[in-house]
């Protein structure tokens, strides 16, 4: 039996076999952020539900990440924080999604 990557609990997920946790809902910006977190392997159903329904602020005080990341995978591409847009200090551009400089006159 495999072992929970973040709680290391026992974990008896059938991923791709009709799997309990192929029914919770968790938002792909949630599930890349997981991965870019580091979290290898499937979570138990306890660990995997406190991330159903949350925001990106939510899972980094889960996973107790202060910390701003700099970009998130969504739909294979790498999209890039308001909180590295800010460091970054100038727009560049390319129309980001999160750039907070777009948005001002």
């Amino acid at each position: 039996m495999r072992a929970c990557p973040l709680c290391t609990a026992a974990n008896d997920c059938q991923a791709g076999a009709g799997c309990w946790c192929s029914r919770v809902e968790i938002a792909p910006e949630i599930r890349a952020f997981l991965q870019d977190a580091g979290l290898k392997g499937c979570l138990c159903q306890n660990c995997l539900k406190k991330f159903s329904g949350v925001t990106i602020d939510q899972a980094r005080q889960v996973l107790g990440k202060s910390e701003e990341l700099d970009s998130y995978t969504e739909d294979g591409n790498t999209v890039f924080t308001e909180a590295f847009h800010t460091r970054r200090g100038a727009c560049c551009g390319s129309g980001c999604r999160h750039c907070p400089y777009s948005l001002r006159s």
